[in-house]
């Protein structure tokens, strides 16, 4: 297992930034928005759509970081499943969005994989 250094930094600017953002978000909210954001965090149509996204991401880079394929395989294989109910979900609403997040779940893999 060799730590790649010149990925660390990135990777810590990269979900640091934005989980302080948020965390800073949500300790500013009343009690109500904090349950409304618990209650729809919770739901499965969150968790296969964009928690699948944001998580194989995060495995996958990690495994990027970390030199081992096979995490790196597992999150991307999670990432492609949040990718495709993402999809079918978006596709009654909006064709051309629903056609974007193959799209860029495809960049995403190439840069992820190279």
């Amino acid at each position: 297992m060799n730590i790649a250094p010149d990925q660390i930094i990135p990777f810590l600017l990269m979900w640091g930034i934005p989980i302080l953002f948020i965390y800073r978000g949500y300790v500013k909210m009343d009690e109500k928005e904090k349950t409304d954001v618990k209650r729809s965090f919770k739901t499965p149509h969150f968790i296969f759509t964009v928690g699948f996204l944001i998580i194989g991401l995060f495995i996958a880079q990690l495994g990027n970081i970390l030199s081992l394929i096979v995490i790196k395989h597992i999150g991307t294989i999670i990432l492609i499943i949040g990718g495709v109910v993402a999809t079918v979900d978006l596709w009654p609403r909006s064709k051309l969005k629903s056609m974007s997040v193959p799209l860029f779940l495809t960049v995403a893999i190439y840069f992820l994989n190279s």
